[in-house]
């Protein structure tokens, strides 16, 4: 069985640096009870890694995948998701392409920078594949310095509350099946037709969860949230192989045991959960029965204490919260429910006194999915604690409280000031004209992660007209300028690529190529976004689709003030007076709900390279991102050795098709996982 929540050990160094190993294998691991193949890290699945803020890292990344467990890119990357990554640190983001080459198939590299960052809840995930569903990555947690009293009462005892959904095929290839057409007649028997990732058979809590606990295969019920969701019945602490294929009626060769997660308070005690929602799809609604849990932290930035019941956290986001243990005698669930996506699974943990019977199950009936989501009003109420951050009230910075503070991003003069740079931007999801295969986009542009097969940052440090040799005129697209025609091999090599700015205007017609913004250091930048159907920007007037979905919002590199989120779409003239700029929530990931807007604000204070992007994993590998260009002037050095580069690299947008799969990976009897089929 699997450890809960196991972690990677570092090693002090003389000079004080901390350093950690990490040996990425393939190994067997069933965390839901249906057993499969998936990463490892040092034998460990998605291990935790604890440092302290001030602490230099070195963290030895060893590529040991084997070369036929299916990939979609050319190795992996780690990205540290929340780390603000200042100066030279920039270089070590882990965005394949951007700041260093994938780490290839027998190769190692060294990731070393120091935590310059805010204490709090963060995680770590591969940023170069579909690996991250595959179970690369782990939560990362940044403690304060001992020495610096909290201004937060005292907790008996913390956990981590780590949120992962889990899929029962490996993940790269469910991305191979996405990067087929959409449209029908562009499909035939050699490139397969499109695949949809649907919702996963189970979350997990710390690697812990039963995929039988919720009849995700039978017939669901209308949920107050407005969608389908199925019926849940927990019936026991610890499943065994027999009870999952009794439950489930699955063959018994593919199962092997698992369990729920318990966390134990003590009567009158009160403990800090630390809520992170590693997912690569699901929104979820996190409930503690008959408890309220203090939110203080929202990725990591203070935010006015709120009672809730329920967190609403969505994928890529981190709350951690107080809870007091005043109900003894019992045990009580800790429910985790998804919601936006009909029949998607619940997972329930046990919140166990002390004084309560052991490893026994609440005595409640199971929790129930389809709860409401927070509404607009119920979470534009998180706000941030300025008191804490002292950006209105001025407060003592030599104190705990200058952890939180960087380089000019507090003041009047950023949340009042005039914006220097506005970036606008709107989502939807055309369908590619030359190839049939549906992407993600923004502003009509669907961003493949390569070309070019070098680290951008790189190129652009060695050329300085770079961008201008690449950018393509957006005014002046064909059908097969737009869809990069002459990359439709799954390997592709050279520099080049194609570029489109966001000064120019959106593409009439749907193209694919590196999307990017360049501002300089010190602008006050906002970011409209814009959430819109699928179908508009489309190149065909048959396409019929509009349908939205909710979206995740990462930036790399920095925190945001989220200034609005509103219905329809952005107009300055209506909606400007109605933002937030006297306490808007800080973070570095927000939810863009259906048929909405946001506007968000940041400092260009932290020079680099930096991926703003749809954190459903999904979304993201069919082309939901952009790339900010910051101050590259003021760029530091890069690390005297860098991974290597191969010769040619995977694209992320070939199709993925028969022959080529069976070049790759050997014909179907052997490679153990489908091959395209119309």
């Amino acid at each position: 069985s699997l450890a809960i929540t196991p972690s990677l050990q570092g090693t002090r160094l003389a000079d004080g640096t901390l350093y950690f190993e990490m040996h990425v294998t393939v190994g067997r691991a069933g965390p839901d009870c249906f057993e499969r193949d998936a990463i490892l890290v040092n034998g460990m699945f998605q291990p935790k890694i604890e440092v302290t803020v001030n602490d230099t890292v070195m963290i030895n990344v060893f590529n040991k995948i084997p070369a036929k467990f299916p990939q979609v890119a050319s190795g992996i990357s780690i990205h540290w998701h929340g780390l603000s990554m200042w100066d030279s640190a920039s270089w070590f983001d882990g965005t394949s392409y951007v700041t260093q080459c994938p780490i290839r198939q027998g190769a190692n590299y060294t990731y070393s920078f120091k935590m310059d960052e805010s204490p709090g809840s963060y995680f770590w995930h591969d940023h170069s594949t579909a690996n991250r569903a595959n179970g690369l990555q782990g939560p990362l947690i940044v403690h304060a310095p001992p020495d610096i009293p909290s201004p937060f009462d005292t907790p008996k005892d913390e956990y981590v509350v780590f949120i992962t959904d889990w899929y029962h095929e490996e993940a790269n290839v469910m991305a191979m099946r996405v990067n087929r057409p959409f449209v029908a007649d562009q499909a035939d028997n050699n490139t397969g037709s499109f695949v949809p990732v649907g919702p996963p058979p189970s979350l997990l809590i710390n690697n812990l969860g039963f995929y039988g606990d919720c009849a995700t295969r039978g017939d669901g019920v209308n949920g107050e949230n407005g969608y389908v969701v199925p019926v849940c019945n927990v019936t026991s602490l610890n499943v065994t192989k027999q009870q999952a294929a009794l439950i489930t009626k699955d063959d018994p060769k593919t199962l092997t045991s698992c369990g729920h997660e318990v966390f134990d308070v003590e009567p009158g005690e009160m403990y800090m959960f630390r809520l992170i929602n590693a997912g690569t799809m699901l929104y979820v609604t996190v409930c503690f029965e008959e408890h309220d849990v203090t939110l203080f932290t929202a990725d990591t930035t203070p935010v006015d204490p709120q009672d809730r019941t329920c967190v609403d956290i969505n994928s890529g986001q981190r709350y951690d919260v107080f809870l007091t243990a005043s109900s003894p005698g019992r045990n009580f669930w800790i429910s985790i429910h998804s919601q936006y996506r009909n029949m998607a699974p619940s997972v329930y943990g046990v919140l166990h006194y002390t004084d309560a019977p052991e490893g026994q199950l609440p005595t409640t009936p199971t929790p129930q999915p389809g709860l409401a989501p927070w509404t607009e009003v119920e979470t534009a109420q998180v706000m941030s604690n300025d008191g804490i951050l002292g950006y209105i009230d001025n407060y003592d910075f030599e104190t705990w409280w200058g952890l939180f503070v960087h380089r000019g991003l507090y003041g009047d003069g950023v949340l009042f000031g005039k914006d220097a740079r506005t970036i606008t931007l709107n989502q939807t999801q055309p369908i590619i004209t030359e190839n049939g295969m549906v992407r993600w986009a923004m502003n009509n542009i669907a961003m493949p992660t390569d070309p070019p097969c070098q680290p951008l940052q790189l190129q652009m440090m060695q050329d300085p007209h770079w961008m201008s040799k690449n950018t393509v005129n957006s005014s002046v697209l064909s059908d097969v300028t737009a869809a990069n025609s002459k990359w439709t091999a799954n390997r592709v090599s050279g520099k080049a690529a194609h570029v489109y700015i966001d000064e120019e205007p959106a593409p009439l017609i749907p193209a694919t190529g590196l999307h990017i913004a360049e501002i300089k250091s010190g602008d006050i930048v906002d970011v409209i976004i814009n959430n819109r159907p699928y179908n508009e920007g489309g190149a065909s007037d048959s396409d019929r689709r509009v349908g939205m979905e909710q979206h995740p919002i990462h930036l790399h590199g920095h925190k945001f003030w989220v200034l609005g989120v509103g219905a329809g779409v952005y107009n300055a003239s209506v909606h400007e007076p109605l933002l937030n700029r006297f306490n808007p929530i800080l973070r570095d990931t927000i939810t863009l709900p259906r048929a909405s807007w946001a506007v968000i604000r940041f400092i260009a204070n932290n020079p680099g390279i930096w991926p703003l992007h749809c954190h459903i994993m999904w979304h993201h590998f069919m082309g939901q991102q952009m790339y900010i260009v910051e101050a590259k002037e003021k760029w530091a050095k890069p690390p005297a050795k860098l991974p290597s580069c191969p010769g040619k690299c995977i694209y992320n947008f070939a199709p993925f098709t028969r022959a080529y799969i069976q070049r790759t990976y050997g014909p179907a009897k052997k490679n153990k996982f489908q091959l395209p089929s119309k």
